[in-house]
């Protein structure tokens, strides 16, 4: 299951989380919701954090073994514009969890999953997703368009992470929801 999907800047110190969505809560009756929604934040700023250190050690290794400094993004192959890696239980979730990230127009798009999840599956599901939002929401504008446009981030979350359920889509079903999605956000 997908606990959480974020997307946050990566050139800024410290990252800037410009979207989240939680499809699952830690379980702690102890906690007033204003507690465990502070909580919840924390830990995703955490992961976020993680992500942005994991991707500027990238550009940095990159750096050094090509002697190249500029625009570093569009000169990274894109298997260094993509990783994953896993979180140890307590440190900061109560369980297990793998974070798979995607860099995509200068934002990081991040699925946190169990451990158990379908980690292909799910670097395809990213992709789609971070190409949808690329299309419909950020187009040629900045990183910060996602905050103006939180119902068509999660519009489209939704149809492809349903309740925090991985979806197994084939080509034909994802140019179906596509054409779905396009209908939904163009106002159809």
């Amino acid at each position: 299951m997908v606990y959480a999907f974020l997307c946050h800047t990566l050139w800024k110190d410290p990252c800037r989380l410009l979207y989240s969505y939680t499809f699952a809560e830690d379980e702690d009756s102890e906690c007033t919701s204003d507690e465990v929604r502070r909580v919840m934040k924390t830990n995703l700023l955490d992961v976020a954090g993680r992500v942005q250190a994991d991707f500027k050690f990238r550009c940095a290794a990159h750096v050094t073994t090509q002697g190249e400094r500029e625009n570093e993004e569009f000169k990274l192959q894109p298997h260094e514009l993509n990783g994953f890696f896993r979180l140890s239980q307590g440190d900061p979730f109560d369980k297990t969890k793998i974070v798979i990230w995607q860099v995509l127009h200068k934002c990081a798009f991040v699925l946190i999953l169990d451990q158990d999840e379908n980690r292909l599956l799910s670097e395809q599901v990213l992709t789609v997703i971070g190409n949808l939002i690329k299309d419909y929401i950020i187009k040629d504008l900045t990183p910060s368009e996602i905050l103006l446009k939180a119902d068509k981030m999660a519009a489209i979350i939704l149809k492809f992470i349903p309740n925090g359920q991985m979806l197994f889509l084939n080509q034909k079903v994802t140019k179906q929801y596509e054409k779905e999605l396009e209908q939904l956000l163009s106002g159809k």
